[in-house]
C-alpha cells in the first residue's frame, strides 16, 4: 500500500515538473509556438501509438502531451482572431471606397 502510494506521488510530482518545463519552454519562445507545439505533440502520440516509449512513461507522455492542448487551442485562436481582425479592415475599407 505504501509503495503504490509513493509511486503515485513521483508520478503526481514528476507530471508537475514536466508541465513546468513546457510552461517555461513556450513563455520563453516568440513566434511558431504553433507549430512547435503541434509538431510535440504528434512525435509524442506516435511514439505512444508505435510504442516506443515503454510501458511504464506513458501515462508521463500522454500528460505531456495533455499540457501541449492549451498552447496549440490558444495560438489558433489568436491567428483565428487576428485574420478576422484583418479581414474585418479591409471588407471596411472595400465598403467605404
Amino acid at each position: 500500500m505504501i509503495k503504490k502510494l509513493e509511486m503515485k506521488l513521483i508520478e503526481i510530482l514528476i507530471k508537475a515538473k514536466i508541465g513546468e518545463w513546457i510552461a517555461k519552454l513556450f513563455s520563453k519562445l516568440k513566434g511558431n509556438k504553433t507549430e512547435i507545439a503541434l509538431v510535440l505533440f504528434v512525435i509524442i502520440k506516435f511514439c505512444i501509438y508505435s510504442s516506443i516509449i515503454p510501458s511504464q512513461f506513458i501515462p508521463v507522455a500522454n500528460k505531456v502531451a495533455e499540457s501541449l492542448y492549451p498552447i496549440i487551442a490558444i495560438s489558433f485562436g489568436d491567428k483565428v482572431r487576428r485574420y478576422w481582425e484583418s479581414l474585418k479592415k479591409v471588407g471596411d475599407e472595400i465598403i467605404n471606397k
